[in-house]
Order: structure tokens, then C-alpha cells, then sequence
């Protein structure tokens, strides 16, 4: 779910209007009564009235701070009058929730086929709103209205109380990394995971100041490659980041694949982390672990989840961590957390809303011994002394399996070796 995303433009709105296939349905009294009687209300009138609600909407200047509640309460009216739209005039909005698209066949020529959820997520494939039918697009309207009213309000809370500044911004970002031999803030260049309320991973790096060009310079619809547009303009305007965001392609694509890498990652508050652990845990494979009885436990941190000896069998993982089959895992204080690492969802930054850890990486344990731990976090690069530190606590209490592999970052060469070794020659490497 993606609250930022506008509703359909008025453009993408008219090409459904224009293929006239709702579902919408009167009684036959009411059918009559509209024939002679301009004032009853019809399909054809309702659709008529959104269009002019959305065309008046799309007028309303998106960066205008100013705005925000004109905007949301407008989002707010459209969304009810399409729930008037579906309930008044009978739409199946079970059949209105798929999507469909224009296929060709070379038998029938360009037909208008039924999209199926895909197996894995129990959801229909990404779609532009120009290609769904009346019914979906409507529905979008009454669901999506709603949440980009609630977005907006949020937004001017949150720039009621932070600076709109675009210079406080830039140097929240430019701030060292708080670092010590016990523990490691969030690396700089994804604070502004942190910094946004809505936590998506936009990755910038500053160098004397100025912003290093990604590779993904070139992407209209990478979230780091609209900071990078923002940050290059700041002299032509005074707007603040995530509001100059909302005339943006991430907030007014109507394709939602174009847009589809732009999403909110998970967040643990520290505040109330046991309930917000319970809420994210069954998609995340969070789980505490702890020492007991010379082997390591692990609590499922879901509803009804079990206690039982620790083993990461089945977690998974990005390559690009150095293994494929280890979980994510930081350390606070006794504390050890892990979970699965999934890009763009669930980081390392995740476990504790992006605070400071005493060391994070990737771990592997099999029957309650840890047999692989590294470093491996884009997010904190924890030096090689913190994890010293973590290995030690856990060879100290008899945790690491005799087989036990460590993989050592931020060395300007790759390292791994046992955990006998690196322990012994940790401070040398």
C-alpha cells in the first residue's frame, strides 16, 4: 500500500469513462423515471459529476502547502460520491476488485481479459488506470481517495512541526555517522529512510558537500533519483522534499508498476516495539533470540508463535548480503533480534525505527549454535570491533559452533575464516 499515490489524472479517468463498461445497474422504475425526469439521478449524471470533482482536484497546485486541506478535503468528496456511485447503482464490487487489461489474439483481435492474483502474494499484477474498467476505477477512487486524503493531513502535521527548509534537510543528511567502539547509528546515506515519515528507502551520498549522481540518475520513477531532481532545483524553489514530491511521477504515475519500487519499509517503534514486533511479525520471520541452557532460544514474535531451540533454517536472503540463506539479526544490549531480509521492505534499519545498535549483519544458527555471522549491513556498517564484540559475548557463553564462519566488512578486502581466527586476530586485519 502505497497512501502517497494520487487517484487516477483526469486523462487516464476519461479513457475508462469512454468504454462505457460498468456494471451499474437501475430498476426498471427508476429507468423510466429518469426518461422523463431530468432531476433522477442516472450511471451517466454520477459519472459526469466525478469527472468534473477530479478535473477540479487535479487543479488544486499539489506543492502549495497552503493547499493540503483543500486537496484532502476534496479527495475526501470524491471518495464519497464514488461510494454513492457503487451502492446506489448496484456495481459488483467483488467482480469491480480484479483488474483487467487489452490482450491481442490473433484468433479475436484486442480483447479485454480478466487478470489473475499472483500465487505468491495473493494479489492482482500492477496495473495503469487508464486500462481498468468503470467499476475498478471507481473503487480506486472511493480506497485510494481516502488514504491520499489521510496522506495529506499527515503531511502537514508533519511540516507543522519540521522545517520546510530544504537546507535543514540537506544538513540532517550531510551529518556524520554516529559511531563508538560500542556502538553504530545509521549510515548517512539512508537516513533519509529514517527521516521520512514513511520510511521509503531513498539512498543519497554526500561528498564535500555535494550530492554524489547513483546510477539510477536516470530513473523518473526511483524515489533517490527524484531526491537527486529536488536537490538540483532547490534554487528555483523553496519546497520542501516530500512536498515537492507530490507533483511527482512517484506520487501522480497512473501506471502503479512504473512506480512499483517505491514503497514504504517496515518500521519498529521503540515505543511500543513489543506490538509493533507482533504487528509486522508473521510477513518478516521476526523472532527474538537469547541464550539458555548452553544453546541459543528463539521466541516467534507473532500471534501463538513458539518457543523453541534457535535455527534460521529457512530464512532468506539477498546475494548481495554474501550468503542467500541467513537472517537479518542487531544487537542491543542482550537483546538479539533477527528476521528476514527482503529489500524494500524490511531492512536492517527496521528492527528499531533506525536507532543505534551495538551490531548488526547476517547470522546463521543450526541447532542453537551460531555456525555463520557477519557485518553485512548496508545500513550500519558496524566495524570489525563491534563485531569482535558481538562474537566474543556469544563465544564467552559457548554459542558458536566449532565450524562457525565469519565474514568481516569494511576491510577493503574480502575476509572470511573461522571464528577462532577472527577472534584471535581481529585488532590486526
Amino acid at each position: 500500500m502505497r497512501p502517497w499515490r494520487d487517484i487516477p489524472s483526469l486523462s487516464a479517468w476519461q479513457a475508462v469513462v469512454a468504454r462505457q463498461d460498468s456494471t451499474a445497474s437501475m430498476s426498471r422504475s427508476r429507468r423510466l423515471r429518469a426518461k422523463v425526469k431530468s432531476s433522477t439521478d442516472t450511471p451517466k449524471r454520477a459519472l459526469e459529476r466525478l469527472t468534473l470533482a477530479i478535473a477540479q482536484y487535479h487543479d488544486v497546485p499539489k506543492t502549495s502547502f497552503g493547499r493540503l486541506d483543500d486537496r484532502a478535503r476534496q479527495l475526501t468528496e470524491i471518495a464519497a460520491a464514488a461510494g454513492s456511485y457503487l451502492t446506489k447503482f448496484r456495481v459488483d464490487t467483488d467482480a469491480a476488485k480484479g483488474r483487467s487489461e487489452e490482450q491481442y489474439s490473433g484468433v479475436h483481435g484486442w480483447q479485454r481479459v480478466a487478470l489473475q492474483k499472483r500465487a505468491h502474494s495473493n494479489r492482482f499484477e500492477a496495473g495503469n488506470a487508464a486500462d481498468q474498467s468503470i467499476d475498478r476505477t471507481v473503487l480506486t477512487l472511493l480506497n485510494r481517495g481516502l488514504r491520499k486524503a489521510r496522506y495529506l493531513l499527515e503531511l502537514k502535521q508533519y511540516y507543522t512541526s519540521t522545517s520546510r527548509d530544504p537546507k535543514h534537510l540537506v544538513a540532517a543528511l550531510t551529518r556524520p555517522q554516529d559511531k563508538s567502539p560500542t556502538h553504530t547509528g545509521l549510515h548517512a546515506g539512508v537516513r533519509m529512510e529514517q527521516l521520512d515519515p514513511w520510511h521509503r528507502p531513498v539512498e543519497v551520498s554526500f561528498q564535500n558537500g555535494q550530492l554524489q549522481q547513483g546510477d539510477n540518475l536516470g530513473d523518473d520513477y526511483d524515489a533517490s533519483a527524484a531526491f537527486g531532481e529536488w536537490y538540483a532545483s532547490i534554487g528555483q524553489h523553496d519546497l520542501p522534499f516530500f512536498l515537492w514530491l507530490e507533483d511527482h511521477a512517484i506520487c501522480t504515475a497512473d501506471d502503479k508498476a512504473l512506480v512499483a519500487a517505491t514503497a514504504g519499509v517496515a518500521y519498529v517503534n521503540g515505543s511500543d516495539r513489543a506490538n509493533g514486533y507482533r504487528a509486522i511479525a508473521p510477513r518478516h520471520k521476526l523472532a527474538m533470540v537469547y541464550p539458555h541452557g548452553g544453546k541459543l532460544w528463539l521466541d516467534e514474535l507473532k500471534p501463538n508463535g513458539v518457543t523453541r531451540v534457535a535455527d534460521t533454517a529457512g530464512y532468506t536472503c539477498n546475494s548481495g548480503k554474501g550468503v542467500s540463506d541467513a537472517a537479518a539479526f542487531t544487537a542491543v544490549g542482550r537483546e538479539i533480534t533477527i528476521a528476514q531480509h527482503q529489500e524494500s521492505s524490511f531492512h536492517h534499519s527496521s528492527f528499531h525505527a533506525g536507532g543505534n545498535v551495538n551490531c548488526a549483519g547476517m547470522i546463521k544458527i543450526s541447532s542453537g549454535l551460531v555456525t555463520y555471522a557477519s557485518n553485512n549491513s548496508g545500513h550500519y556498517r558496524p566495524d570489525k570491533q563491534l563485531l569482535f564484540r558481538f562474537l566474543d559475548g556469544l563465544a564467552r557463553k559457548g554459542l558458536l559452533a566449532r565450524n562457525c564462519t565469519v565474514h568481516c566488512s569494511g576491510l577493503g578486502r574480502a575476509y572470511e575464516d573461522t571464528a577462532t581466527n577472527f577472534l584471535q586476530n581481529w585488532q590486526s586485519l
